[in-house]
């Protein structure tokens, strides 16, 4: 069966609709509570108190649902809806309630949207990006990747950035996408703190009524400086890099089944690879603003990602040269004679060739 996503919802298919759960940048998952999801074109949370029968009756009446969660892996869960033929074209929510467990039951609610077309929408044939199904090896090893290898870069924090206006007069742009869901962004409105938005993650937030000209907006949030579709490419580089070291014994397609001994070679070239693309990144104006607005400052980090390179990439050889020269226990047959010839065996032969 053929699943859109939230860029190419239609009219009469079914829609899958995805949300990542993490604490402190770790996944994880709800304990013993299986996340509850509504669709409606409010994406105000309906009232919840835990279960999919404790939905106040008070939701419009246009929602969805509500529709009970399934895991595709730690940390991330879907649900799959059929789009009515008749649902009105345009922006809907979709809107997530769970409670952690663990000693905490306070529910908790998690809002994102999703745009839907008419059904004679023309699709590109090549599914966007955000499609991609990671394995649970990959998964391990982002998470180890961006938490253990850059993670300062994956946790970059904007403090009150002014958005900028969309056609939409809901909706606000802001300068960098990749948000993290943890901790969640706070929004102000005309300088003050402000609910009745929700946010894409991806450099918008959605207001839930039309904004006024001479309306400010500003944001605090957290972004991801690369996406996980970044970090999978770095981790799977990093993977061809150990492949290609000499002596190639065997060629290893996938992180699942790469031995485990070559994770930190793995982790140390896909770094090499991300700091790469880190400087290349910097030498633009766009990029270099992470940085401050002081030159001397930008050019002295700079020159820090320059020798952070040159530490990983020799570590990378060493570990690379060490891992991959191992030698297997040698494998050999001693066979012990049971008659021994008189005179010797070279003695036996020089007899046989002669004749005599």
């Amino acid at each position: 069966m053929i699943y859109q996503s939230r860029t190419t919802a239609v009219q009469g298919q079914y829609v899958r609709l995805y949300c990542p759960f993490s604490v402190d940048g770790i996944p994880c998952d709800p304990s013993n509570n299986t996340p509850i999801v509504r669709v409606g074109t409010n994406e105000t949370p309906p009232t919840y108190s835990g279960s999919s029968s404790s939905y106040s009756d008070e939701n419009p009446v246009n929602d969805f649902g509500p529709f009970t969660a399934k895991r595709e892996m730690t940390g991330l869960w879907y649900v799959d809806w059929l789009v009515p033929d008749d649902l009105a074209i345009g922006q809907w929510f979709d809107t997530w309630n769970w409670k952690w467990g663990y000693g905490d039951n306070v529910p908790q609610s998690q809002t994102f949207a999703f745009d839907v077309a008419t059904g004679d929408t023309h699709l590109p044939w090549e599914a966007p990006v955000g499609n991609i199904r990671f394995s649970q090896a990959m998964t391990r090893y982002i998470s180890d990747f961006n938490n253990a290898v850059i993670w300062k870069p994956q946790h970059l924090e904007v403090n009150w950035e002014q958005g900028w206006r969309d056609p939409n007069k809901k909706v606000v742009s802001f300068g960098f996408r990749n948000w993290n869901t943890d901790p969640k962004p706070m929004v102000r409105l005309n300088n003050r703190l402000v609910d009745g938005w929700t946010a894409d993650y991806n450099g918008r937030i959605v207001f839930d009524r039309n904004l006024d000209p001479e309306d400010n907006v500003f944001c605090a949030y957290n972004f991801r400086f690369f996406s996980d579709q970044e970090v999978m490419t770095f981790l799977n580089l990093g993977l061809n890099k150990m492949n290609a070291v000499p002596p190639v014994s065997e060629i290893y397609s996938s992180l699942g089944s790469a031995p485990a001994y070559w994770k930190i070679g793995i982790l140390s070239g896909a770094a090499e690879v991300a700091l790469q693309r880190l400087l290349m990144g910097m030498s633009f104006q766009e990029d270099r603003i992470i940085l401050g607005e002081d030159g001397q400052a930008a050019s002295e980090a700079i020159a820090t990602f320059r020798q952070m390179y040159a530490d990983f990439k020799s570590d990378f050889e060493m570990f690379a040269k060490n891992t991959k020269t191992l030698k297997l226990p040698g494998i050999a047959q001693i066979i012990q004679p049971e008659f021994t010839l008189p005179g010797g065996r070279s003695r036996w032969f020089r007899y046989m060739m002669k004749g005599s």
